[in-house]
């Protein structure tokens, strides 16, 4: 089954934007979503090359679908799910 990844950091406003809206495509699509922090996880981070925040990867096992960079709408995230 997919995996959503999602990339954050406490200080970041647009992830703070992004947070709700990750919320509640988990709780309506029971998609696994792990948020990650940035700060406490660099090395997850830089796996996924993350250099941009938020970024979530879309993935399943350990293929990415899809990366999607800043705040991204429920629609396009719905989609690729």
């Amino acid at each position: 089954m997919a995996q959503l990844l999602y990339f954050t950091a406490e200080w970041c406003g647009v992830c703070n934007q992004q947070k709700p809206i990750v919320e509640e495509i988990e709780e309506e699509t029971g998609i696994n979503v792990e948020t990650i922090d940035v700060e406490e996880h660099t090395d997850t981070a830089n796996k996924y090359n993350v250099k941009s925040l938020p970024q979530m990867v879309l993935k399943d096992g350990e293929t990415v679908i899809k990366k999607f960079t800043g705040l991204t709408h429920r629609e396009e995230i719905e989609a690729a799910v």
